[in-house]
């Protein structure tokens, strides 16, 4: 069944998205080991990205602050140097191939910078832009706005919740200190 299938019952869409972002129907983000895919959960973390940005963006933008999405595209990193050996051992196989399509950092921080730059990005911003190559593209989201900002603010709450929860374990390892 489709994640983002259009039927009216709000409560399957809740779930589809909180499935979508690795939550269980509990809310739950921990991740099952037995059900681990490293794919997904990369996915799941590119749209957990977004819908952050999407509710930090609400929550800023009456103090004029507004936030951008940038995706830098396929960039030539060493992100691959802590995965398993034989995943290693596939990229540096496909490396060639692969390479030719990647960026290198350098023109891979281009979006970003021009985000930062470009007078159409200038804050406020009545939503927030996805760019890819310094270009504004629809979001994955932008199809499910209901759904999106429930979603987004569920993961903002959760992440809000493991934030103090990782606070107070922090503070009872160290003397009762919380970082400030």
């Amino acid at each position: 069944r489709d994640l983002f299938s259009a039927d009216d019952d709000d409560d399957d869409d809740d779930l589809r998205w909180k499935a979508a972002l690795g939550g269980g129907v509990g809310g739950n983000f921990d991740v099952n080991p037995l059900d681990y895919s490293l794919f997904t959960a990369y996915s799941r973390s590119k749209l957990a990205n977004v819908l952050w940005i999407q509710e930090l963006h609400r929550r800023l933008r009456q103090d004029g602050i507004s936030c951008i999405a940038v995706h830098p595209g396929l960039v030539l990193t060493q992100v691959t140097r802590s995965l398993p050996l034989l995943l290693r051992l596939g990229h540096a196989l496909a490396l060639p191939a692969v390479g030719l399509l990647q960026k290198t950092p350098a023109t891979g921080a281009r979006t970003t910078v021009h985000a930062c730059l470009a007078a159409d990005f200038r804050a406020p911003l009545p939503s927030v832009p996805y760019l890819e190559n310094c270009t504004v593209l629809p979001a994955a989201t932008d199809d499910y706005p209901e759904q999106s900002e429930r979603a987004a603010r569920y993961l903002w709450e959760a992440s809000a919740e493991y934030a103090a929860k990782a606070a107070l374990r922090s503070s009872s390892t160290n003397g009762g200190v919380v970082a400030k």
